[in-house]
């Protein structure tokens, strides 16, 4: 059963890997690692950004939920990318702002972070070698 999983043959359950290691004198935990976060917050914020995407020009098009990787980790709400030209716009949306400062300054780290975004390379490949790509925030 090792050699199969270790050879990619066989995918192993919680169950079989908590055997293995019992046999080998050792235990098993699980380590959850945080990821880009979960979607939207509240139902507020998930109805205004539906109420935006709805609402916006037919020449932007909308992508919720953007992963980010660096400088920050996370998940930009909203961004929006013209389909007219090389500009891409990030958008946060909060229901209720009980620290504003700590808000804006969250909000600029993921929006330095949209160059780590598999939205942003293929804006990027899309303009010409990335020269005139533009972000707002």
């Amino acid at each position: 059963m090792i050699s199969r999983i270790l050879l990619a043959q066989r995918d192993a359950s919680p169950g079989t890997l908590a055997r293995i290691a019992v046999a080998l004198g050792g235990d098993v935990s699980i380590r959850l690692t945080p990821g880009a976060g979960i979607a939207i917050h509240d139902a507020i914020q998930a109805r205004m950004v539906e109420a935006l995407i709805r609402d916006v020009h037919s020449r932007w098009r909308p992508y919720p939920e953007v992963p980010v990787r660096t400088p920050a980790r996370g998940a930009i709400d909203l961004v929006l990318a013209d389909s007219l030209g090389d500009e891409l716009i990030a958008t946060e949306f909060q229901s209720q702002l009980r620290r504003a400062e700590q808000t804006v300054r969250w909000a600029n780290e993921k929006a330095a972070a949209l160059p780590s975004s598999d939205i942003y390379r293929m804006a990027a490949a899309a303009a010409e070698d990335g020269e005139g790509l533009s972000m707002a925030t």
